[in-house]
């Protein structure tokens, strides 16, 4: 996933954002994320899940296209 990053982003992403962060019942929650240089953006969605006080990332994303990620919460 790393190479495929850089690949369609050579240059770092300079700046970082969580858009937004739900609470779910039972230890899940979900969160979006705004990565970007310039006008460059990568947007990434998380889902997590808290079991036994360790945060487990269960399902991970990114587009560069935000509705994509922005419908999946």
């Amino acid at each position: 996933m790393d190479a495929q990053v850089e690949q369609l982003y050579p240059q770092d992403l300079e700046h970082v954002a969580v858009i937004r962060r739900v609470a779910h019942e039972n230890g899940f929650s979900q969160e979006l994320l705004a990565y970007w240089t310039g006008t460059a953006y990568l947007y990434a969605y998380v889902l997590f899940h808290e079991v036994d006080g360790q945060v487990v990332a269960i399902n991970f994303r990114f587009n560069s296209d935000f509705s994509t990620l922005n419908a999946l919460l």
